[in-house]
């Protein structure tokens, strides 16, 4: 007969177990944490250079004078369809200060008798022609915009050096042969007395990140971290 012996089996116990998953399961949040602001700040900056490369785009087209097809000029006008400017429009003047979700590359095809338009958009039948809109997807919104000359105009007055941009609207307008940019408020008053530059701040969903698409009057555009600036 064998005398009897203990066995030690080695193994987790239920505490050990409990630990383990707890460790994991907090690594893991972590790392999917992580990779989705991540990933939210690479779509920001996507979107970000997808408004400046559209802003460039008018640039282009108003340098390079893209020609207009029958459905955006009428063809009593097409011997103008070469010398008509081109612009974006940033257009918040129905949303009561809610974010844009979208923004407009526009022909300045109106008025007809004005052979290069007159540099600022019209809507509606007969006015000036939308060749694109560029439409921020996956929650993503235009939360301000400002023109910046004398004084900081923007679209929402968020530091105590802005002043209201009353038209709520902003056009950055390019007409051949000039590479420079035309910054105004969509009114004739501010067609007269032009911004140095503007400023574009497009943000995240839950808006904790932002990118900011500077245009000077030069034509240069810039994309930057951050929010629009309160100092002139």
């Amino acid at each position: 007969m064998k005398p009897k012996t203990n066995e030690f089996r080695s193994g987790f116990t239920l505490i050990e177990m409990l630990v383990s998953i707890t460790i994991i399961t907090v690594i893991t949040s972590v790392v999917f944490l992580q990779s989705s602001r991540f990933n939210s700040s690479i779509l920001l900056s996507n979107i970000a250079y997808e408004m400046a490369l559209s802003i460039r785009e008018a640039q282009v087209y108003g340098l390079s004078v893209r020609g207009l097809g029958s459905d955006e000029i009428a063809l009593s006008q097409s011997q103008t369809r070469f010398k008509r400017g081109y612009g974006i429009l940033l257009d918040g003047s129905s949303l009561n200060g809610a974010p844009l979700t979208s923004m407009a590359l526009f022909a300045d095809t109106y008025p007809l008798e004005i052979e290069t338009g007159d540099k600022l958009y019209t809507g509606g039948t007969g006015g000036d022609a939308v060749i694109s809109n560029l439409n921020l997807r996956k929650g993503y919104t235009i939360t301000n915009f400002c023109i910046i000359k004398d004084n900081r105009y923007c679209y929402v007055q968020s530091g105590p050096n802005d002043l209201s941009l009353s038209s709520g609207r902003a056009v950055i307008y390019f007409l051949r042969p000039y590479p420079e940019a035309v910054i105004h408020d969509n009114t004739v008053s501010g067609l007269s007395n032009p911004a140095a530059s503007a400023e574009i701040t497009v943000s995240s969903p839950d808006r904790s990140t932002s990118k900011l698409v500077r245009i000077y009057q030069t034509g240069q555009i810039e994309v930057v971290s951050g929010t629009i600036s309160n100092t002139p």
